[in-house]
């Protein structure tokens, strides 16, 4: 009777998935839990490993990284009591994914090591598929091009191999290489910098002249462009562009159009986005990302006040609904501030709005949320004090960065009290000094030295590429 009841909580189990594959993360964590009262009558371990697993990863989807972990971690500890190598293999994989998706970049890469060590004692072939991509994915965030070009090729070989070719997991591959090559191609190409952890290569083979080099490039390019637009094709007519791998596709190409100087084509892609996201609240991330994004074209193509108006009525719509919170109401009103070089006449008023919202809550002073408000104050004043009026108040100017370094001081010290815990990643040091050296710089008084400062900022810059801080890079590039 018990291996009946296990056999049919498995398929609930998988039923549950699918769920998950298809975006459905709220419906699939509801179905999910409703398995509960099956899962403590059974109470096999790797069924409860299973639930976790799945658990952890809706809500990684859902933006609520702190919980995602804790569930991953109580997958693991299953998992360790089942006993079977591959619920193992599959618990730590999730860690090294959540790890690495909430800034923990060094914690994902143990787990990644971990994880390579556990596949020797792996029987399912997939999993050799979850450490290319894994390999991967670090790649990407440390600002290893060739690795990331790489890892994605073999995971992108491994699913042509497994899945058919009209299929929604190989239109997802298609995607993640095609991208990855671009990216890859236009730092060949000169166009982006040497990412942080990429090497030249060593071994004479492998070392081209200025021509290979810019013909590897364009083949880089046309080849992954080629296979974005296929994955993208192939994910939309399988699923639809409303689905969250989808969205990331489309706003990844976007982006990566501007870089290619392929202005003509991004309105295109911008509309099929926002087809996409028109049912979703305004409280939910993607829809946030498509009205930045239009908003940026916009601001890039010189509309600087049909920019301004996009997310300024972002940020109206995010103060009257209830759903909303005070951060995401602060990073509106800070994109909207800084459409233009901080250039509009409102930009000061918004951001002094983005330092009120930013308040942590008295009630958690220690906590992560309550650190990283305090920084984000201090960016908003950095912020301010680029689109002030160059004839303000000094004694403004004086008052406005005293408070910045409190935030940051405050931020600082919470953080080094949540250093090692489950709250906080292990790279919140080196972002605070970039903060610090940016504070620096921006309340330079006119005509002072400011080299030495500019030295250490640009220094520093690759710490804000390896850690994915693309809102405080912008920043920072215009103080450079």
């Amino acid at each position: 009777a018990k291996a009946e009841a296990l056999a049919e909580l498995q398929a609930a189990l998988v039923r549950r998935e699918q769920l998950q594959d298809l975006g459905q993360f709220e419906r699939a964590m509801a179905a999910g839990r409703a398995l509960l009262p099956q899962l403590e009558a059974v109470d096999d371990p790797a069924a409860w490993g299973t639930y976790h697993g799945l658990e952890a990863l809706d809500l990684l989807m859902l933006g609520r990284g702190g919980e995602a972990l804790a569930s991953a971690t109580a997958a693991l500890g299953a998992a360790g009591r089942s006993g079977d190598p591959d619920t193992i293999l599959h618990a730590t994989l999730i860690l090294t994914r959540i790890t690495l998706r909430t800034g923990r970049i060094e914690e994902s890469t143990r787990w990644q090591r971990l994880s390579e060590s556990l596949s020797e004692q792996a029987t399912d072939p997939w999993f050799r598929f979850e450490l290319h991509k894994a390999r991967a994915f670090l790649a990407t965030t440390i600002g290893d091009r060739r690795g990331a070009e790489s890892g994605f090729a073999d995971a992108l070989a491994w699913s042509r191999e497994h899945h058919p070719p009209d299929s929604f997991e190989l239109a997802v591959e298609l995607l993640n290489h095609g991208t990855a090559a671009i990216r890859l191609g236009l730092a060949l190409r000169g166009d982006w910098p040497p990412g942080p952890a990429e090497a030249e290569p060593t071994n004479p083979e492998e070392v081209l002249s200025p021509a290979e080099r810019r013909s590897r490039a364009e083949r880089l390019i046309i080849d992954g462009l080629a296979e974005t637009r296929h994955g993208l094709a192939q994910g939309s007519a399988r699923l639809t562009d409303r689905h969250p791998i989808m969205i990331a596709g489309l706003l990844e190409l976007a982006g990566l159009l501007v870089a290619l100087g392929r202005d003509d084509e991004v309105p295109a892609v911008l509309d099929r986005l926002e087809a996409a996201v028109a049912e979703l609240p305004i409280t939910d991330g993607s829809r946030r990302s498509v009205e930045l994004a239009r908003a940026r074209s916009l601001a890039a193509a010189g509309h600087c006040d049909r920019a301004f108006a996009k997310l300024d009525a972002q940020r109206a719509a995010l103060e009257a609904d209830g759903e909303s919170t005070p951060a995401m109401r602060a990073n509106a009103a800070m994109n909207a501030a800084a459409l233009c070089q901080w250039s509009h006449p409102q930009a000061r008023a918004l951001l002094d709005r983005a330092v009120d919202l930013l308040d942590p809550d008295p009630e958690q002073p220690a906590s992560t949320l309550g650190a990283v408000a305090h920084r984000n104050r201090a960016l908003s004043r950095i912020a301010w004090a680029l689109a002030a009026d160059p004839a303000a108040d000094p004694a403004l100017l004086d008052e406005a960065r005293a408070r910045a370094e409190a935030d940051l001081a405050r931020a600082r010290a919470t953080f080094a009290r949540l250093q090692g815990t489950a709250l906080t990643g292990t790279d919140q040091d080196a972002i605070i000094a970039v903060v610090e050296h940016m504070l620096e710089l921006a309340y330079a008084p006119p005509g002072s030295a400011t080299a030495e400062a500019r030295a250490r900022l640009g220094a520093q810059r690759h710490r804000l590429d390896e850690l994915n801080q693309a809102e405080m890079l912008t920043l920072l590039d215009r103080l450079l």
